[in-house]
Parts: structure tokens; C-alpha cells; sequence
């Protein structure tokens, strides 16, 4: 269905897994374009190859890699446009599995590729948002699945792709200040609270519960703010 594809989202791949890494926060360890010196020496071991470093692997091994470990096995073939996109680099990132799993919760073939792929997003953000090295690549990744919620979008719907981008670029960013407004009201409520707590004695516990309720609630709008924020971003971007 969209074997033409698979280039634009390798594509898509390398423009974020370019370059040589040996990330001390990165559990993969030595990485060159995005393939790990474990899967190298799968793939090399796989062939009868002698082992050797990642930094050494060519061009053509790279994209048999990406082909056999990730787009054949979400049979990237078979997807809708886009929603190729959104499955193979999410897979590439964490996994084969894990990918067609957030495709299946995200809706799978019941519902339109814009809906897929907007879910897919959200339960993989969701899922890297859960991880210990958010707080390293955080800001990173947010970014890349942004990208890749627009391109996949942008891939879906064709001609109509630059029109349907300017109008989720403006509803993210009206969702950002709407969530913007809220954590701040939270926050101004949390300190009013917690300034008075001392004129009603015996509920100070009562009211820190509350207020560190109030202060959760408000952290939680304030990543919500932060992602529809690199939304907007993302999809203004991928107009062009």
C-alpha cells in the first residue's frame, strides 16, 4: 500500500539518528545512525561477519539493518501513508513490539490514519515520558515525536496536507495557552492555599495534601502546555 514510502521515512529516521554517538546516559551505548553496536554485531554475526565496530558500518549495511529489523517486521509495506511513517520510526526507537502495540491501541485499521497517528504519538511520547533518561533527552524527544506526528500527517493527507497543517498548528497553539493559563491559576491557588493554611488549626495536613494536589495538577498542564507547544512547532515547520 505505501511501499513508496520507505524511503521518505528512513529519511525522516536519519535526519534524527545521523552521526556517531557513545551517549554515557544512553543505555545503547556506541550508536552510529541510530543502530547500536549490539544490533550491529547481530546483523554482522547473522551474515557469518567477522565482529567490528559500529563505526565502521556501511551505507548498505544500515539500510538492511533498518529494512529487516524494523520495516519488515511492522510490515511498513502494508500501512497506510503516514501511519507507516509514525509506526516505523517509533519501532526503530523502541521497538518492533512496542510500535505495533501503540498501533493496535491507537486504533489500528478501525480508524482514519490522521487518528492513528495522532494516538500513536501521544502513547509513545506518554511511554518516553515513563522512562529515567526523560530528564537527559526529554526535550529531544518530545521534538522528534512532534516531527514525526506532522510528517506522518503531512504524508496521510496529500494535497490537502498544507492546509489541514496550518489548522493543527493553530489549535495546538491555542490548546498550549489554554493549558498555560490553567497551570498558572494552579499555581496561584496552591501558594494561597498553602499562605493560609495557619489560620485553620488541625487541617495543615489536609491543606498540604491539597495544595501538593493542586501544584501535581499543575505540573501535569504545564508537559501538556510544553507538548502542544512542540506541536504547534512541528506542524508550522512541516507546511513547507
Amino acid at each position: 500500500m505505501a511501499a513508496s514510502n520507505y524511503q521518505a521515512c528512513i529519511a525522516f529516521t536519519l535526519k534524527w539518528e545521523g552521526g556517531q554517538a557513545n551517549d554515557p546516559h544512553d543505555p545503547g551505548g556506541k550508536t552510529k545512525e541510530g543502530v547500536t553496536q549490539r544490533r550491529y554485531d547481530e546483523f554482522r554475526d547473522a551474515g557469518h561477519l567477522p565482529r567490528r565496530t559500529v563505526f565502521q558500518m556501511t551505507a548498505m549495511e544500515r539500510d538492511e539493518i533498518y529494512r529487516g529489523g524494523y520495516w519488515q517486521p511492522v510490515n511498513g509495506d502494508a500501512l497506510a501513508a503516514g501511519v507507516d511513517l509514525a509506526v516505523f520510526d517509533y519501532a526503530f526507537n523502541s521497538g518492533p513490539a512496542r510500535a505495533l502495540r501503540a498501533w493496535r491501541i491507537a486504533g489500528a485499521k478501525r480508524a482514519s490514519a490522521e487518528a492513528v497517528i495522532q494516538r500513536l504519538c501521544e502513547v509513545r511520547l506518554s511511554f518516553l515520558h515513563s522512562l529515567g533518561n526523560w530528564r537527559y533527552f526529554g526535550t529531544g524527544w518530545g521534538r522528534r515525536v512532534a516531527a514525526c506526528e506532522a510528517e506522518a500527517i503531512k504524508l496521510a493527507c496529500g494535497k490537502e496536507a498544507p492546509e489541514v497543517l496550518r489548522k493543527k498548528a493553530k489549535e495546538a497553539g491555542s490548546r498550549s495557552r489554554k493549558h498555560i493559563a490553567k497551570a498558572s491559576a494552579g499555581g496561584i491557588a496552591a501558594a494561597g492555599t498553602e499562605g493560609g493554611s495557619h489560620l485553620i488549626s488541625g487541617d495543615t495536613m489536609f491543606l498540604i495534601v491539597i495544595a501538593a494536589a493542586i501544584a501535581a495538577g499543575a505540573g501535569i498542564l504545564a508537559f501538556q502546555s510544553w507538548r502542544q507547544s512542540q506541536r504547534a512547532t512541528a506542524f508550522k515547520a512541516a507546511q513547507s
